[in-house]
């Protein structure tokens, strides 16, 4: 599997980084899925859909707090706020936007719990999607491998020892898959005929995508904290499986609305 060539593109007077395009790209995905979800539940498309919006840039504020406190700011250029080239917490991002979408939602009258069991459908989706952005700046890969699927990564994007290896894990890859797959579940929970119990796709979401984080996580070889033989992301996925987890047992126990 070869890498894009460049990180940055030029369409006719537009141009920039695919990374901060993709992220774009994902926002706009997030919020309309969120809004087709709640106009289906008889609420407000329009509503939801600028809801979504709004809780935006609370998540890139929390994905890159999140970010430089698990490590980046001992990377050279990393104080910069170019999001842009990457350097977004996915744990930071959803844990501030989640809680700004459920706050204004509250705000305004909204059961908070259904508007975030339409919400992680499209969060998920968005999550594939933004991922493809590691792709074009040949970063967050894995360990080498002789697998069919290797990610080709150039000499200038490798890092030190393992200069001569030409091939990794696509990490990007797996994660789009997997993150693909989790939406399709969560829609069938949000969308299907048999609804249920309000906040368990929410715990689905956490215990799901916290899970695939883990042993994705577990393949990465760049600069990570540590808590003892795990990355910090590992721990913090490991935290997210049982919250999740708890979280559906505590809303599949409250009695329906």
């Amino acid at each position: 599997m070869p890498s894009p060539p460049s990180e940055t593109f030029a369409l006719g007077p537009l141009s920039g980084h695919w990374y901060g395009l993709l992220v774009a790209l994902g926002g706009v995905v997030f919020a309309l899925l969120t809004a087709w979800l709640w106009r289906r539940r008889g609420g407000s498309f329009q509503e939801a859909f600028w809801l979504c919006v709004a809780s935006l840039p609370f998540a890139v504020v929390g994905g890159r707090l999140y970010h430089l406190a698990t490590g980046g700011w001992s990377t050279p250029g990393e104080r910069s706020v170019a999001v842009w080239e990457g350097g977004l917490g996915i744990f930071g991002a959803v844990a501030a936007g989640g809680l700004a979408l459920a706050l204004l939602g509250r705000r305004r009258g909204l059961d908070p719990w259904r508007l975030l069991d339409c919400a992680v459908p499209g969060l998920a989706l968005a999550q594939g999607i933004g991922r493809l952005g590691n792709w074009f700046n040949q970063e967050l890969y894995g360990e080498p491998t002789d697998l069919p699927w290797g990610l080709e990564i150039d000499v200038d994007h490798r890092l030190p020892g393992y200069l001569l290896h030409a091939r990794y894990h696509p990490t990007f890859l797996y994660e789009l898959l997997w993150d693909a797959g989790l939406a399709a579940i969560l829609l069938w929970l949000v969308a299907g005929r048999r609804r249920v119990r309000p906040g368990i796709a929410v715990g689905v979401w956490l215990a799901g995508y916290s899970l695939g984080r883990l042993w994705i996580e577990g393949l990465r070889i760049d600069p990570a904290d540590h808590l003892g033989p795990l990355r910090l992301n590992q721990v913090v996925a490991l935290l997210g499986i049982a919250a999740g987890s708890a979280l559906v047992v505590w809303r599949a126990s409250r009695p329906t609305a």
